[in-house]
């Protein structure tokens, strides 16, 4: 559907690892190491799932430094704490070029019975094919894949 590699990135304690993904069908396409810790101030994921949990537990994860990737990259825990505002305004994360700056992602939250946030699911591509016009098409499916996926955890 959306022809763009897909995957899940899930709360374990206070750090955000990939568990899965789905390659996307373009020749240029982002590839995600199962595992792999993100740094949350860079991750989609890692803003979706943060911007729903308790502000105690948010200030406990951005107690560590956040390190700059690119001129994109938030550094300062207030603007980050914005920005979690305004994932939970619109139930939409961003990471526009702050981890690499060719490489664009658009999360939304995955929550479980209880109603925490413990996972998102993560759609990321090239910049050049990542588009404003592109981001807000997908914004719809990505929603009904979250909520779907928060139902069988039953949400």
């Amino acid at each position: 559907l959306v022809r763009e590699s897909v995957a899940m990135e899930v709360l374990n304690g206070t750090n955000v690892i990939l568990s899965g993904q789905v390659e996307g069908q373009s020749h240029i396409r982002f590839s995600f190491q199962p595992g792999e810790q993100v740094p949350i101030n860079v991750a989609a994921g890692a803003k979706a799932i943060l911007a729903y949990c308790d502000s105690d537990f948010v200030d406990l994860c951005i107690k560590k430094k956040f390190n700059r990737f690119t001129a994109n990259t938030i550094t300062s825990k207030k603007k980050y704490k914005e920005v979690l505002e305004e994932v939970r305004e619109t139930g939409i994360a961003y990471d526009a070029g702050e981890r690499f700056e060719d490489s664009h992602a658009i999360a939304t939250p995955i929550f479980n019975h209880e109603g925490i946030p413990v996972a998102a699911v993560v759609v990321a591509g090239p910049a050049f094919r990542m588009t404003q016009k592109f981001l807000s098409e997908i914004v719809t499916p990505i929603k009904k894949t979250a909520a779907e996926i928060s139902k069988r955890l039953f949400y």
